[in-house]
């Protein structure tokens, strides 16, 4: 079967949102079928295909530059001078910046910025992917698989179907007119473009042949938007644990070693384990022999706040080191080398952080700041063993993270009873496709 795989973000690209789309694309190869991707360009990278060979191709599809990229590529230019090395404002789901919304904005100000955000900021991927995804395949796609973020993968999806008449499969990572995370991080919001945005996702929902979540609140958000008969379109497959590697190192005889993977912003909010930090510290008298905390990809900022600035403020930069993204292989090393993993996933209630499931796999405790009531929340608690921070709680915080340290320091860590393997193998990555490939008839 010919797939048409539409993921602005695919490997090398170095987000986590790349990950989910690559193994299917492994998958789908596995299987016999012919998969040709379309993705979005790296800084710097020219339009042209990253791989082809028989039977599999990644076409890298020259975006259409956002105004709102053209202008802090100006900017950029402007302030470190014309030998700028980048040579065009290209489009990336991986920048690091400082970045708050204005407290005060004019009505005009935020219709223009909402608009050049709808249904995100890469809309001029749309064009060019829906036309080469029109001559991937000399008798057109039998299945196109579109995944999000962002949203305008799904119009691309959207039109191929309408205009090649193919099957087409929706995926669904994070929420996108209801996404908690996008509304903490401040995006800027218009009621037109509010109107507009869910208009965009019911037409998708309608339109699709199969939509795919990740989660299963997630799925019950997208069948209450339709109609019952079409609510069975509708297959949960989760990310799913690649590897389960339980068996600690004995040879890492470093510092307690805390490791942070992915993004900072939106709803996860490192304050309160800031804060925590110091606070251990001092009442501990802890050196750089006892802790040590790694955060690794967009880490620096917290909206407009500055954290290594932040940190520097409360005494404790000794103890931390920033990364700036790497990829997947080197994660990996980073993740070996961890005694508690932290995740930040609050204000997400309907989503699971792909980090997550790679931090199970890992096999070390987890340090997580997460909604109650939200799913993330709800596997941990499933799994056993981990420390949980639902109410952001300094004090409730202090406490996990000190338990944990002495728990380290006595054994192997975890809150009591370690994970079931058995409860692990079920949300394998394996089982999760296993039942995707089936549900889509590509098995």
């Amino acid at each position: 079967m010919r797939v048409l795989v539409v993921a602005y973000a695919y490997p090398p690209f170095p987000m986590v949102g790349a990950i989910r789309p690559a193994k299917l694309v492994k998958r789908l190869l596995k299987e016999g079928h012919e998969v040709h991707v379309l993705t979005g360009r790296l800084p710097g990278e020219k339009p042209r295909f990253r791989e082809k060979e028989p039977g599999f191709s990644v076409e890298v599809v020259p975006t259409w530059p956002n105004p709102k990229h053209l202008y802090r590529w100006l900017k950029r230019k402007r302030n470190r001078g014309s030998d700028d090395e980048d040579a065009a404002p290209a489009p990336s789901v991986a920048s690091i910046e400082r970045w708050a919304v204005p407290e005060r904005i004019s009505l005009l100000k935020r219709l223009v910025l909402s608009g050049l955000q709808t249904p995100d900021d890469l809309q001029g991927f749309i064009v060019p992917a829906t036309v080469r995804g029109l001559k991937a395949f000399p008798r057109g796609p039998d299945l196109v698989f579109s995944t999000s973020p962002p949203p305008s993968s799904h119009l691309v999806g959207l039109l191929i179907k309408a205009i090649a008449g193919a099957r087409w499969a929706a995926e669904f990572r994070d929420p996108w007119s209801s996404n908690e995370a996008s509304e903490a991080g401040g995006r800027i919001r218009s009621r037109p473009t509010d109107a507009l945005n869910g208009w965009l996702e019911r037409l998708c929902l309608r339109s699709s042949d199969h939509i795919v979540t990740v989660t299963r609140r997630a799925a019950e958000i997208i069948g209450g938007r339709l109609a019952p008969e079409n609510r069975r379109k509708i297959i949960l497959a989760r990310s799913g644990i690649d590897t389960l590697r339980l068996a600690r190192d004995p040879s890492n005889l470093g510092p307690f070693t805390v490791v942070y993977l992915g993004g900072i912003g939106g709803g996860r909010d490192p304050r309160t384990f800031l804060k925590a930090v110091a606070e251990l510290v001092r009442s501990r008298e802890l050196g750089t022999a006892d802790l040590a905390v790694e955060l690794v990809g967009n880490c620096r900022f917290y909206h407009d706040l500055g954290l290594e600035e932040e940190i520097e403020r409360l005494g404790i930069s000794k103890f931390f080191r920033f990364r700036d993204w790497v990829d997947h292989e080197e994660a990996q090393k980073v993740l070996s080398g961890a005694d508690l993993f932290l995740l930040l996933a609050q204000k997400q209630r309907a989503q699971v952080p792909n980090k997550l499931y790679e931090y199970l796999g890992a096999g070390r405790p987890i340090l997580a700041f997460v909604d109650d009531d939200g799913e993330s929340a709800e596997l941990l608690r499933r799994t056993g063993g981990h420390y949980l921070v639902t109410d952001g709680d300094d004090r409730v915080a202090l406490r996990a993270l000190g338990d944990a340290l002495d728990s380290f320091q006595e054994g192997d860590g975890y809150n009591g009873s370690p994970p079931s393997p058995a409860l692990l193998r079920r949300w394998s990555t394996e089982r999760q496709y296993d039942h995707l490939l089936e549900a889509l008839r590509l098995a």
